[in-house]
């Protein structure tokens, strides 16, 4: 069953006929999204994931995400290995809190549920760099701060 596309997008636009879906509505969380993703592009990772955590706040309960990676914001080469995917609007940080050593989630699409982004991550080619499979998780379980 489609539903409404939001941004960020998922990493391929569709898969088992789902897009990534069910963002915040309203001037608040676009605020924040924008200043998010003006600040991936800048390289202000750290920064951006704070503003990122904002927009997650706004989510529907029972919102999934793709996690891709987990990296250290605070160090460099961490934090370069993530300049390819500034301004593509396909992934967004989180700020560390809720993985442990002071790791913050890598995540694309936001979905209505297990499923969803579990076809999403069928559909996914291999996230390039990375030597893990994406693991479908509910979004409150990685925002900092709850």
């Amino acid at each position: 069953m489609p539903v409404e596309e939001m941004a960020p997008a998922a990493p391929s636009a569709t898969a088992g006929g789902s897009a990534s879906t069910l963002g915040p509505r309203g001037s608040a969380p676009a605020v924040a999204l924008k200043q998010a993703r003006d600040l991936f592009a800048a390289r202000r990772y750290a920064d951006a994931a704070h503003s990122w955590n904002e927009w997650a706040r706004r989510v529907p309960a029972g919102s999934w995400t793709i996690q891709l990676a987990a990296v250290r914001l605070d160090h460099a080469a961490a934090a370069q290995s993530l300049a390819p995917s500034a301004g593509t609007g396909e992934v967004f940080i989180l700020p560390p809190g809720a993985l442990p050593g002071h790791l913050s989630p890598v995540c694309a699409g936001v979905y209505p549920s297990e499923e969803a982004a579990r076809r999403a991550i069928a559909a996914m080619p291999p996230v390039p760099g990375s030597s893990s499979r994406p693991i479908a998780k509910p979004i409150e379980s990685l925002r900092a701060g709850d």
